[in-house]
């Protein structure tokens, strides 16, 4: 069963640096109901040191199943493929990435595998990365276009085979908060966590008083939880990202739609999901 291990591989998207604050503020409640979650200060360094070669491998599995114990646990790994800046690298998308999950596959067994995703010029901002947003300035926009979600969705599925990989996108985290949640820690989170603990993080402060007063008087329908998705939700402005990127907003229009033409792609990937 995959479901028993699950690997948020990240990288630092928005979604994922929520993900990553919901366990290190959960921790405590997510062991209570029989969940083992290391954020990613813990689960990173931890992989990364068990893919060495300097111990037998025997070893080095039986001290990540200590780690990873009791079970299912999730592991917030947000930068095993390297630092924020490594997005943007050698004019390619994470360079060299591929190298590295063999290794951690050997050391995990089949598990879920989790991508949070988003477009790059968002990525490029969420990361708080100054020498990443310098690189992405200085990148001309052909460069920029070039790069897409598709080849490191492949790089996962290949090498993580027989793992299921769930892709998650900002919209999907928003409007299905309590289904993802579950998805990842199980049916008991309701437990602990606001099933509309990630739509929050997501819409703007304004947002979040109307969607209380919404909870108030009732479970809200689908669409008015898309109506007040698409009005409250915080999203840098043209403004800030030509400023902090260089990036124009007809570049902003084709990255938008290269994102689009990425989760088509992506969706025919084996064992693969897309919410």
């Amino acid at each position: 069963m995959t479901g028993d291990l699950t690997l948020i591989f990240g990288p630092q998207s928005a979604g994922a640096l929520h993900l990553n604050t919901f366990i290190r503020h959960a921790g405590k409640g997510l062991a209570k109901i029989g969940v083992r979650a290391l954020p990613t200060r813990a689960a990173s360094p931890l992989l990364r040191r068990l893919m060495t070669s300097e111990r037998p491998f025997r070893e080095r599995r039986a001290d990540f199943d200590r780690e990873t114990i009791p079970r299912p646990a999730v592991l917030s790994a947000l930068n095993i493929f390297g630092p924020p800046e490594a997005a943007y690298a050698k004019r390619a998308f994470f360079p060299g990435v591929e190298e590295s999950l063999g290794p951690i596959r050997k050391i995990t067994g089949p598990c879920q595998v989790v991508l949070v995703i988003e477009p790059l010029h968002h990525l490029f901002l969420s990361s708080g990365s100054e020498r990443l947003e310098a690189r992405v300035r200085a990148a001309g926009w052909e460069d920029l276009f070039d790069l897409g979600w598709t080849d490191l969705a492949r790089h996962v599925s290949d090498k993580m085979d027989g793992c299921d990989i769930l892709v998650l996108t900002p919209r999907g985290m928003a409007l299905r908060s309590g289904e993802v949640l579950e998805r990842l820690f199980g049916d008991r989170v309701s437990t602990i966590s606001d099933p509309f603990w990630l739509l929050r993080q997501f819409v703007s402060e304004t947002g979040g008083a109307v969607l209380d007063r919404m909870v108030a008087s009732g479970a809200p329908e689908d669409a008015v939880l898309e109506d007040l998705y698409t009005s409250f939700a915080r999203s840098p402005s043209p403004e800030d990202i030509e400023q902090r990127l260089g990036i124009e907003k007809i570049t902003v229009t084709l990255m938008e739609q290269r994102f689009a033409e990425d989760l088509d792609a992506i969706a025919g990937l084996p064992r693969t999901e897309i919410i």
